[in-house]
């Protein structure tokens, strides 16, 4: 970020060097407060960047490596040209290792590397640590295609020898995907609806597995059950193979799903439901299906802003999801 893009704070300045010194302190989970604060809820200043970065290496040195991947996940959205990305793939490297994410960690320290870290000596060192970590065929493939977009990959691959073994030693091991979907339904609609989403499920992995020449294992859960969404979260965040879970045919069950894996090491994927509110439960969790409030929403922005209508008759009966489009409607 340039200083000519944004007025200068002087008040942010201020509570910029304050965090600072908080953390040169060893004070770091106020600093990490501190810097977070700057970062994210204040109006964008000159030190809105640099915020971001001290405020996940503050985390990091808190041991609390997950808000540290968060927030820096956040700092390349909104800075994707800023000078600090570099360093900010270096410290998701180091957040991932101490979060127990290997693979993570591979990933960034290449990311980092690609986008020309400084200290490539640090680096190495870096990535020889991860020597003996467990890594899925997933990640060695994105270890590969990152690799092939570095000049000088020869310096990593002298570093790294243990990851082509591993690869051709343990690349018959699967990646694992989860599936948690209501199996035992007795509405035979829903339970047909169920049926082609497994179906389309299972023909788009071995469609995967059959062009991308490794294999990936779909592992099923019943949404409909507490204890089986539980224990497939805490299964699935727990191996390293795995690497998303697929929540839910309909919005009832994917709120399940989404009270029990919010904010969980996990990614999770909604695939139809409609819901307004299940991607609040946390920032892992994305969904496909527009919600439908959102699409009434978008139709009122639309009708007002580029056809210019300035009187509507909203029509609709009066249940389900219908009403509550209309009601979004209307209320935008």
């Amino acid at each position: 970020m340039s200083a000519q893009t944004v007025s200068v704070d002087p008040e942010a300045e201020e509570a910029f060097r304050a965090a600072l010194q908080r953390f040169e302190k060893g004070q770091y989970r106020q600093a990490a407060e501190d810097f977070r604060l700057l970062a994210v809820d204040r109006p964008l200043h000159q030190k809105s960047s640099a915020a971001y970065i001290m405020a996940g290496r503050a985390f990091l040195r808190a041991g609390d490596p997950i808000p540290c991947l968060r927030l820096l996940e956040e700092f390349r959205d909104r800075f994707a040209e800023s000078s600090y990305v570099a360093e900010s793939h270096f410290l998701s490297a180091d957040a991932s290792r101490a979060a127990g994410a290997p693979g993570r960690a591979l990933e960034y320290y290449l990311r980092a590397w690609r986008e020309k870290f400084t200290d490539t000596e640090l680096l190495l060192q870096r990535l020889s640590l991860l020597n003996g970590e467990t890594f899925t065929a997933f990640d060695r493939r994105v270890a590969e295609n990152l690799l092939a977009q570095i000049p000088d990959r020869s310096r990593i691959e002298s570093c790294i020898p243990w990851l082509r073994a591993e690869q051709d030693a343990h690349s018959h091991r699967p990646v694992i995907i989860g599936a948690a979907l209501p199996l035992h339904l007795k509405d035979p609609g829903r339970a047909a609806l169920v049926d082609d989403l497994l179906h389309g499920i299972r023909a788009a992995l071995a469609l995967h597995t059959e062009r991308e020449g490794y294999p990936v294992e779909l592992r099923l859960f019943d949404s409909m059950r507490r204890d089986s969404v539980a224990a497939a979260i805490e299964y699935l965040e727990g191996n390293p193979r795995a690497v998303i879970l697929i929540g839910g045919a309909f919005s009832e069950d994917a709120r399940f799903v989404c009270e029990e894996a919010g904010e969980r090491d996990l990614l999770v994927l909604l695939p139809t439901a409609t819901a307004d509110d299940l991607t609040r439960f946390g920032t892992n969790i994305f969904q496909l299906n527009t919600p439908i409030e959102e699409r009434a929403r978008l139709l009122a922005d639309f009708s007002f802003l580029e056809l210019d209508m300035r009187e509507i008759v909203v029509l609709s009966p009066d249940a389900s999801y219908p009403r509550a489009m209309a009601d979004a409607f209307i209320a935008r």
